[in-house]
C-alpha cells in the first residue's frame, strides 16, 4: 500500500495518505532471515539518506535477523549506530 501510495484507515479511523520518504523504520517481523531481508528491502526502498532502521531481536541467535545484520553491514550503505539487544543502523551517502 505504502509503494502504491493509496488511502487507509489510521488506529483512530482517520483518513491517511499512505506513501513517500521515511527517516525511522522499526522492524519487527517473522523472524527468518528471508523475512528480515524482505522487510529489510521494504524500509530501504523509502529510507532518506541520514534516517534509521531498528531492528528488533536481531542480536539473539535464534532469529533470522540475526544472521542477516552482518550482511546490511558489509554493504557499507549503512552505518552501526548501537548493538545491544537490537540492531541500530543509520543509512549514508552513497
Amino acid at each position: 500500500m505504502w509503494k502504491r501510495e493509496q488511502a487507509a484507515r489510521d488506529v483512530f479511523d482517520r483518513d491517511v495518505h499512505l506513501g513517500g520518504p521515511l527517516s525511522f523504520c522499526y522492524v519487527d517481523g517473522n523472524h527468518t532471515h528471508e523475512g528480515a531481508e524482505r522487510d529489510f528491502e521494504n524500509c530501504d526502498a523509502f529510507l532518506q539518506v541520514g534516517g534509521f532502521i531498528r531492528f528488533e531481536d536481531s542480536t539473539g541467535k535464534g532469529f533470522g535477523a540475526f544472521r542477516f545484520m552482518p550482511e546490511v553491514v558489509a554493504a557499507r550503505r549503512y552505518r552501526l549506530v548501537a548493538r545491544n539487544r537490537n540492531y541500530l543502523l543509520q543509512t549514508m551517502q552513497i
